[in-house]
């Protein structure tokens, strides 16, 4: 199944208008055994319905319009409403052309019409959530319906994000629902204790990074060698390639490095930290790769079938699952420029310095640290 989802992804990712009409015998199908699943399971709205291909045709009609008549086609073919919401809902959700996301959004809400007994909590989050015009008339349009599903389901935590984002809502539910207000307000406390964990963990109530040693002087080595002053470029590599020590100050490094290929020969030591740089960092469960997102960030925008060739070697090398979306879309557009293809970048847009966390964790080393850092090999 995986190798047929991933072709369907490189059809997607080639530009142009491919028409596969083939395909809509199998969305049917695919919806046909998704109704079945959920049909024989005891809890519906549970049920694992394993891989297929729907969401990856979602994304050829997003993206190649000739196949959308066909797609919405099959689409209205769909018998099992609980099928049907699942996927909407889960399909407004993708990055993808934005009319086309408005279609999938009015096919929704004209579900939702035709079928009231499929507006449950999750949902009417998802509208609240959306802001659009269309979401919110639709919503008030459906208001009272809306707050007797909320009511009867007081204490689903779905409720308590909806009440958050919509005060009338949260009003009238403390009026009707015996309880609510003391649920809401502890679901509140929870909520902005979990916020300020989240902050924290992003680093995002540091003082300014810039303002540390470590930036500084990281700063300096980079105007240095744009000079061409090798002891500094040296410099700078030997803190990207160090094995221990802070992760955040070898990630910046390599982030500097790959602003100075103009000047010096950076691939080759690119590449060798895309491949082999050890550098889990911020948790156990979900780990970032600063330094490998920034070398690969860098080598995206260096093709070369040397850059291609290593990248392609390092997904299988060192592939953690946190960067595998970014390893494809890396690779994806360096195929593009190599073969002529003059396209934007359509992967994760890491922001500006500051908003890379591990720019933002520099500020939590100390001078004493920093000068261990600096000179430790």
């Amino acid at each position: 199944m995986w190798q047929r989802i991933y072709a369907l992804r490189a059809v997607a990712d080639t530009p142009g208008n491919w028409y596969l009409p083939q395909l809509e015998s199998e969305m049917i199908r695919i919806l046909q055994r998704r109704a079945a699943i959920i049909a024989n399971h005891p809890h519906p709205e549970r049920a694992y319905l394993g891989n297929d291909l729907l969401d990856d045709i979602r994304g050829l009609a997003a993206y190649h319009p000739a196949n959308r008549t066909w797609f919405f086609a099959a689409l209205n073919e769909a018998t099992d409403p609980i099928v049907v919401r699942g996927f909407l809902t889960m399909a407004i959700n993708y990055v993808q052309p934005e009319e086309f996301r408005e279609t999938l959004i009015e096919c929704l809400l004209r579900f939702l019409t035709s079928h009231p007994e499929q507006i449950d909590p999750s949902v009417i989050q998802t509208l609240v959530l959306e802001k659009s015009s269309k979401t919110e008339s639709w919503l008030h349009q459906h208001r009272e319906e809306i707050v007797q599903v909320l009511a009867a389901n007081s204490t689903d935590p779905d409720v308590f994000a909806v009440a958050e984002q919509w005060a009338d809502m949260c009003t009238r539910l403390v009026q009707l629902a015996p309880h609510f207000e003391d649920a809401f307000n502890a679901y509140l406390t929870d909520i902005n204790e979990r916020r300020q964990k989240a902050r924290i963990r992003r680093k995002e109530d540091l003082p300014d990074y810039r303002l540390s040693a470590a930036y500084k002087h990281l700063v300096e080595l980079h105007q240095r060698a744009e000079n061409d002053d090798r002891q500094a470029y040296q410099q700078l590599v030997s803190l990207a390639r160090k094995w221990r020590g802070s992760i955040p100050l070898r990630a910046v490094a390599t982030h500097l490095l790959g602003k100075l290929s103009h000047k010096h020969k950076v691939t080759g030591i690119l590449c060798y930290l895309l491949k082999y740089a050890q550098d889990d960092w911020d948790n156990d469960i979900a780990p970032l790769s600063p330094v490998r997102t920034e070398a690969g960030e860098a080598l995206k925008d260096m093709p070369s079938p040397q850059v291609w060739t290593e990248m392609i070697d390092a997904f299988f090398t060192n592939p953690p699952n946190v960067l595998a979306g970014d390893m494809l879309d890396w690779i994806a557009h360096v195929t593009d420029m190599l073969d002529g293809i003059s396209t934007a970048y359509c992967g994760r847009f890491w922001g500006t310095d500051e908003k890379r966390r591990w720019f933002r964790a520099l500020a939590e080393i100390d001078d004493e640290q920093f000068q261990h850092e600096s000179t430790d090999k």
